[in-house]
């Protein structure tokens, strides 16, 4: 089963103003798009516990103030897509070809694709992904604010057990290759540089963080163990990690 991940990149032909990272209206585009091309798709999509795709936010020189961006005619922005199913993969050229087509319409700004070009060339799998990792440390920058819901709470720190916990139910929701369960509890954040943001949505705010942290596994940690989270965090890059990562939050990528 094949994963894809795509930046796709706009240049704005109408200025306007856009509210926040602009995920909400990218999450209405793609869909917009996905049901244009396969509406049967677009129902399964819908039902889905887990939705078999992310949205990064949207991205360029933006000048923001008080949680809004003044979006003028000629910039080049960009956001990015990543596909977890190989249904949707394999939808991805008749997508772009659809919003190739269309003035997108991001707040009050349009928008025309420039351009998208992938930002893993290889073929991704989950049988790839899930070969060979034996890694103890795992380093994972969180580039899009990041938060986690747990009893109506927002949690606001990446605790092991929420990150690789998360990752792994989506994993399994979504792959044929089964990993051993393990317990993220043993995991040790080693160091951490985050810092909080609040994202503004139509209709509500949320607070998440951005930064970097470093998780290391106990050195008696058994070779399943290592094997489960360095496939997990592979994962993380196409997954996203966390609360709306259809929406523009929770993007991760991960360090050397």
């Amino acid at each position: 089963m094949q994963l894809k991940k795509i930046s796709i990149q706009l240049l704005c032909q109408e200025s306007g103003i856009i509210k926040g990272h602009g995920g909400a209206e990218l999450h209405g585009l793609f869909f917009k798009a996905v049901e244009n091309i396969d509406n049967e798709l677009a129902s399964e999509i819908h039902q889905m516990q887990y939705k078999p795709f992310s949205i990064g936010p949207l991205a360029g020189k933006l000048q923001r103030r008080d949680g809004v961006a003044q979006i003028e005619e000629g910039s080049i922005c960009s956001f990015t897509l990543a596909t977890l199913t190989e249904r949707l993969t394999n939808s991805l050229p008749d997508m772009l070809e659809y919003l190739k087509k269309n003035l997108l319409v991001i707040g009050s700004a349009g928008f025309v694709v420039v351009e998208a070009k992938e930002l893993i060339s290889k073929e991704t799998y989950y049988d790839f992904m899930a070969a060979g990792y034996q890694d103890s440390r795992i380093n994972i920058e969180f580039t899009a604010p990041t938060c986690f819901r747990s009893s109506g709470k927002t949690l606001l720190f990446p605790e092991p057990e929420l990150v690789f916990g998360s990752l792994q139910d989506k994993w399994e929701y979504f792959s044929e290759v089964q990993l051993p369960i393990v317990d993220f509890s043993q995991i040790n954040v080693s160091k951490y540089e985050l810092k909080t943001i609040m994202v503004p949505f139509k209709n509500y705010n949320l607070i998440g963080f951005k930064g970097i942290c470093n998780y290391t596994l106990p050195s008696d940690s058994a070779e399943v163990m290592k094997w489960a989270v360095n496939s997990l965090s592979q994962f993380a890059a196409f997954s996203g990690v966390g609360y709306k990562t259809t929406m523009g939050m929770g993007q991760v990528r991960l360090m050397k």
